[in-house]
């Protein structure tokens, strides 16, 4: 089914199609649809400004080139990615202990300072890491926890 044919389809069971829309170019029916989803569901209008207002246009623009799923994301999500630096030194710390991945609130603020984050940020990263790579990291380097406590 050609993207003509999937607007057309789609306009059709949204029930908001008519005789005319089928005679309608692919650039039509993609702008009706959009107008349908810009006033049907909530878009983030704010995203789509132009001179301070709302604009369709941009959205609909969004719809005639490849999607990067990062360029719909909200203006105020920012990317929070830690430095490389960063993360080598908690990486560091993190393999060395991997029997007790828990640093203590001293060393937490040592890895900040040595790290350039917060306490905060290194707390986060150690409960991140924990869950996605203690597991595999830990057989990875052949170490083993009894469960004794």
């Amino acid at each position: 089914m050609d993207s003509s044919n999937y607007v057309q389809t789609q306009l059709q069971q949204q029930g908001t199609v008519n005789q005319n829309h089928m005679k309608m170019n692919e650039s039509e029916l993609l702008s009706i649809l959009c107008n349908s989803i810009w006033d049907s569901v909530h878009v983030d209008k704010n995203y789509f400004e132009s001179n301070g207002q709302p604009d369709i246009n941009i959205f609909i623009s969004l719809f005639h080139q490849p999607c990067d799923l990062n360029s719909l994301r909200s203006k105020a999500k920012k990317n929070s990615n830690l430095s490389k630096d960063a993360t080598s030194v908690l990486k560091e710390w993190f393999i060395n202990n991997l029997v007790k991945p828990y640093p203590t609130q001293s060393e937490k603020e040592e890895l900040a300072s040595q790290s350039g984050l917060t306490v905060a940020q290194v707390s986060n990263w150690f409960i991140n890491s924990r869950r996605r790579n203690l597991d595999r990291l830990r057989k990875q380097y052949n170490v083993v926890v009894s469960d004794k406590k």
